[in-house]
């Protein structure tokens, strides 16, 4: 019995994660929108996804709004990654976190050392270890493949192969 496993090509696994990303940041900027909504916060930094800098106190309003939106945002991510990536989730989960640190990295010009941050980022992943579960309920869910699409699927399968041999065969000197 062997081990089986599917590689998606890498154009595919690229626009999967370029989804994965603007999901992300979408559901960020929403998020961080409901909670000004909720306390009462007048103004929206542009640049608060990237801001680790704000002091970590319960006392500060807009400090709660960061740290709602941060938990909210992995969490329904966490959910909305499963339809798009359909499998590997963790790996675009853990991908777009990855970006997200080096953009944040970009935006801010220094490195982000805070613990709270790298805290709240560690919490996020922790609610995420629950999305494996949540995948195999929604794969049970799903409508199993009608014969039509598996020919599909097949098809496709057979034109990729025969489109690699050619490529093979061109490679060769």
């Amino acid at each position: 019995m062997a081990l089986q496993a599917r590689v998606a090509p890498s154009k595919v696994v690229l626009q999967k994660l370029l989804l994965c990303v603007i999901l992300f940041y979408t559901v960020y900027y929403v998020s961080l929108s409901m909670g000004c909504i909720m306390f009462q916060v007048h103004e929206l930094d542009v640049l608060a996804p990237f801001d680790f800098k704000t002091n970590p106190s319960w006392s500060n309003v807009y400090y709660k709004v960061l740290l709602v939106s941060t938990e909210v945002t992995y969490f329904v991510c966490g959910l909305l990654f499963v339809p798009v990536a359909e499998e590997w989730v963790w790996d675009y989960a853990i991908s777009v976190t990855i970006l997200h640190v080096a953009i944040t990295s970009t935006v801010m010009l220094e490195f982000p050392l805070t613990s709270h941050w790298w805290a709240a980022l560690g919490r996020q992943h922790g609610i995420a270890m629950k999305v494996p579960a949540i995948r195999a309920l929604i794969l049970q869910l799903k409508p199993p493949l009608t014969a039509h699409r598996e020919k599909c699927l097949a098809r496709e399968t057979m034109q990729l192969n025969s489109a690699l041999c050619k490529v093979q065969t061109l490679n060769k000197p």
